[in-house]
């Protein structure tokens, strides 16, 4: 029985550590390219899954309510950005200062969609009509391994994106000399317009990939938002690999501390962990200070 539930609490485990891992993927992007932590890409999550419900439900096809979900996500967080962070951005406000505004616009957002869908959760069919999957003594729900190809293909688009594409060796040269890419012809904002509005759409990938999964509801970006953020720090506030792998352990050992301790000790075990690494190690497991010019 203990090996059974093992089993099932691991593969609990990682398909929420998907989650937390894109979800840190998204902070991550947006730090190197900005500068600053996002804090509203908890509520982008959010965002495009009750886009994706909001169509399916006037009737649009299962696969074009999911297209117009990202990209309406994409298009309000480009949106938003060129609204209220490019201007602040543009004049030297500090991290904290834009931090600060990611956290009213993550609330803004929340409160839009409270007033305009309302407080009942939504949610979107299966994305395939099959039974849940059994395997020995492991359930795996029918939406699990949508989330793990989620998670796999944003690790090798990134990659791509990064070392084969001019547009992310832009994003590399300004997040690892911002001054010096500026003086050789590079424009950060419109790279930064372009992080925001991809790590947006990433944000509604998820959203509407969870939707399927699990109802989804107003207020529960904070929550995605805070797990993302300890993804963040643990990982390294640098580290795209790093996201990846914090996601996934963090995942793991929260779900192993349900099934084993109890779940009053769900997320005091992640904040724990996130604590003994800002004092001991602050760069997170493969973060690096930040780069100086030179």
């Amino acid at each position: 029985m203990l090996t059974g539930l093992l089993q099932q609490s691991v593969i609990s485990g990682l398909t929420t550590g998907c989650v937390y891992a894109i979800v840190g993927i998204c902070v991550v992007l947006i730090f190197k390219s900005a500068r600053f932590p996002d804090f509203a890409q908890g509520t982008w999550i959010v965002l495009g899954g009750m886009l994706g419900a909001s169509f399916f439900a006037r009737g649009l096809p299962l696969w074009l309510s999911m297209i117009l979900a990202v990209l309406s996500t994409a298009l309000l967080g480009a949106a938003c950005w060129i609204v209220f962070l490019h201007g602040p951005m543009k004049r030297g406000m500090s991290g904290l200062h834009l931090c600060m505004i990611t956290v009213g616009l993550a609330m803004g957002i929340a409160a839009v969609l409270q007033m305009t869908i309302g407080t009942r959760s939504m949610s979107l069919p299966p994305f395939a009509k099959i039974e849940p999957i059994h395997l020995s003594k492991v359930t795996i729900s029918p939406q699990a391994p949508w989330l793990w190809l989620t998670l796999l293909l944003t690790m090798f688009g990134l990659v791509f994106l990064f070392n084969h594409t001019y547009w992310g060796k832009q994003i590399r040269a300004c997040h690892q000399r911002h001054l010096g890419a500026i003086l050789i012809g590079l424009n950060p904002s419109r790279i930064a317009i372009f992080i925001y509005a991809f790590a947006a759409g990433l944000a509604g990938i998820l959203g509407v990939a969870m939707a399927g999964m699990i109802p989804v509801v107003y207020h529960r970006g904070t929550s995605l938002i805070l797990m993302g953020f300890i993804v963040y720090l643990v990982g390294g506030a640098t580290s795209l690999p790093g996201a990846v792998i914090a996601g996934l352990a963090i995942g793991l050992i929260e779900s192993l501390t349900a099934a084993f301790i109890s779940t009053n000790y769900m997320d005091i075990v992640p904040l724990s962990i996130t604590i003994v690494f800002l004092l001991f190690r602050p760069t997170g497991l493969f973060g690096e200070s930040e780069p100086g010019e030179k």
